[in-house]
């Protein structure tokens, strides 16, 4: 008896292990285009030119590349997934979508946790924070589900509820599983959806969304030797932000605290608090330029305009436990 409980503890550690690898502390989430010619691969993140090497072709995406690219070799195929530097260069440890172009780095899927889609018919869903939306485009019908209920069932994670839409209770459940999924054309997913709405089964393939915070980094700073005083901006995933300035001078650096939030796919908007006055509040307007610099839009009378920061950190990510799958 000892054994066998002791067996499906195994089996028990075995399958969740599976479903949710440990990732490393300086793994990060990326995306962007994909190259493999000569069983080398390098790798450019979206919103960048310079190529990266990677240290290898893990089976998965090299399988996928051959299928995308017919066999080819230096065809750009756009990945996502969880990737760490090892001596400078990048280790693929999980992809999570394989296939599309440099048009995939446009696809934000701004607020959404996470999107699901499928194609017979077409459908979508999309879970956002405190709510689930599903849409049925033939049908132009869209029911929005107000705080989902979240539950396991072994591998599946399943969010539900239901509504009232003016005729009947309308009861969903959206299923999310770490398996393997292909849509029609052609892109390799690493997660399956499928949605129960009243009994009606939707299957599809689902990704993570609010892609648009990735092509920031969590650190800016101004370009070593290039003024007088050095600048760095830190950006954290819960939206705050803070502004150090270092005058060389050997006095305690004062932090500017406030918050930061996109106004478009190049525009980030600050909000700081002014030193030294209580309730007051400076804007400043930044532009995501090409390579990742932040450049200053409006005029601030500490800093001018034009200025420009240089990212160093980490690719931002997601706030803690926003991403429910690994």
């Amino acid at each position: 008896m000892l054994r066998f409980v002791l067996l499906l503890l195994f089996v028990a550690l075995i399958g969740g292990c599976l479903l949710t690898p440990r990732l490393p502390d300086d793994a990060s989430y990326q995306r962007g285009l994909v190259s493999i010619e000569e069983g080398v691969a390098v790798f450019q993140p979206c919103g960048r030119t310079r190529w990266r090497p990677m240290d290898e072709v893990p089976e998965r995406l090299r399988q996928e590349y051959l299928r995308l690219s017919g066999g080819g070799e230096g065809l750009p195929i756009y990945l996502e997934g969880w990737i760490r530097e090892v001596d400078a260069a990048l280790h693929l440890i999980e992809p999570r979508v394989i296939g599309g172009d440099l048009n995939s780095c446009d696809e934000n899927f701004s607020g959404a946790v996470l999107y699901a889609a499928g194609s017979t018919p077409p459908w979508s869903a999309i879970l956002e924070e405190g709510r689930l939306v599903f849409n049925q485009p033939r049908k132009l019908r869209t029911l929005v589900f107000d705080a989902p209920q979240r539950m396991r069932d072994g591998e599946i994670r399943r969010w539900y509820q239901s509504l009232d839409d003016g005729r009947r209770r309308v009861g969903i459940a959206l299923d999310i599983k770490a398996q393997p999924c292909q849509d029609p054309q052609g892109v390799w997913y690493a997660l399956t959806a499928q949605v129960d709405l009243d009994g009606r089964i939707f299957s599809g393939c689902a990704r993570y969304g609010d892609l648009q915070r990735l092509t920031l980094n969590s650190h800016y700073r101004t370009a070593t030797g290039e003024y007088l005083r050095d600048l760095h901006l830190l950006l954290k995933a819960d939206g705050s932000v803070r502004l150090i300035e270092d005058n060389h001078d050997g006095r305690s650096l004062v932090p500017r605290s406030g918050q930061w939030r996109f106004l478009n796919a190049e525009r980030i908007l600050l909000e700081l608090a002014r030193p030294g006055v209580d309730g007051v509040v400076d804007t400043q307007l930044w532009r995501l330029q090409g390579e990742g610099a932040l450049v200053l839009l409006n005029d601030d009378p500490a800093l001018g305009r034009g200025l420009k920061l240089q990212p160093v950190g980490r690719p931002l990510q997601w706030p803690s436990g926003r991403v429910p799958l690994p």
